[in-house]
């Protein structure tokens, strides 16, 4: 197996070497990540669990389901974030500074102990609305161009605390990344000859970038071209959470529960050309002076590997996987 060099094209713009000398089967990875630790459901000093609620900053945002005389009983809740990068500060503004905006969190479950991968399909729909929920009134402000949304599973994907959650971060201006994505034709619908298929169904596709920069990263998108997240129809929500689920589960049993990341890619309010889609990353390895130095990524899986990898666990578990399923 020779070294490949990919260079820079479609939806990743970084140049890739899969380093055939080092490759690594999924099974090599899991020495090298935390397992899943097994955390009491409740944990006094975490903000986040049920009847911590006065520890998170007022007024909440959003609760759900929301029962005025029984602020505990909740399955998703929404807060502004107490450390949050961006804050809704006139001054900002009046400064025109890039920092200007809304950083929320999501909390999945009131549940410590539960693992994102772990929630059953109706549980990360349910989570999925509230996002668009919030999303609504976020879009009214004039100074907020695009939602970021994002979720950090773990503290190698960059999480603070345990407890499973989501966060939305708005900007003033449209991120670089957005703009080049969005230039020329769609490059969503356009990847086909720079990726692996891994699945396909009526509404969704998901696949690996021949290009991919960090092993087993995969995107899910729409058969349709929707701009964002408020575009997706029922049914489209609905397979999408499916093939998120079985690609989380992949990553807990093949690859030894490592940290991940969930991108989600919503169209910027000032761009038309946009196709929604969805990134999952497991932090399977850390960037080195070489990559820092370069812009140049080395994955040590070859990605058609890792596609052929996954394709097989998602068509072998997908099949039985039903709403209220778990696998």
């Amino acid at each position: 197996m020779n070294t490949i060099v990919f260079p820079r094209k479609g939806m990743n713009k970084n140049i890739v070497v899969e380093a055939a000398n080092r490759a690594k089967r999924p099974e090599d990875y899991s020495g090298n990540n935390l397992k899943k630790q097994h955390f009491q459901p409740y944990v006094e000093t975490c903000p986040f669990c049920r009847g911590n609620e006065d520890k998170t900053p007022k007024p909440e945002i959003w609760r759900y389901p929301y029962i005025e005389d029984k602020p505990s009983d909740w399955e998703v809740r929404v807060v502004r974030n107490m450390f949050g990068a961006m804050q809704p500060s006139r001054e900002m503004l009046s400064k025109r500074n890039f920092a200007y905006g809304h950083s929320l969190v999501v909390i999945d479950t009131p549940d410590h102990s539960k693992l994102y991968s772990e929630l059953p399909i109706s549980k990360m729909i349910m989570i999925f609305n509230v996002i668009k929920a919030v999303m609504e009134p976020l879009l009214k402000d004039n100074y907020v161009n695009h939602i970021s949304i994002f979720k950090n599973e773990g503290r190698q994907a960059g999480a603070s605390l345990e407890h499973a959650h989501h966060q939305i971060i708005t900007f003033p201006e449209v991120p670089e990344k957005l703009k080049e994505l969005s230039k020329g034709c769609c490059k969503v619908c356009r990847s086909g000859k720079n990726e692996y298929n891994i699945y396909t169904d009526e509404y969704v596709r998901a696949f690996v970038l021949r290009n991919s920069q960090m092993p087993f990263s995969t995107v899910v998108t729409t058969l349709e071209h929707r701009r964002g997240i408020l575009d997706l129809t029922n049914q489209e929500i609905y397979s999408l959470f499916r093939v998120i689920k079985t690609i989380t589960k992949f990553y807990d049993e093949k690859l030894g529960f490592p940290s991940y990341n969930v991108l989600y890619y919503d169209a910027p309010k000032s761009l038309e050309q946009f196709h929604f889609f969805v990134e999952l990353v497991p932090r399977l390895t850390t960037p080195g002076g070489f990559e820092l130095l370069t812009g140049i990524y080395i994955n040590p899986t070859p990605n058609a590997l890792a596609a052929n990898e996954l394709k097989a666990f998602l068509s072998d578990r997908i099949k039985d996987l039903h709403c209220i399923d778990t696998i």
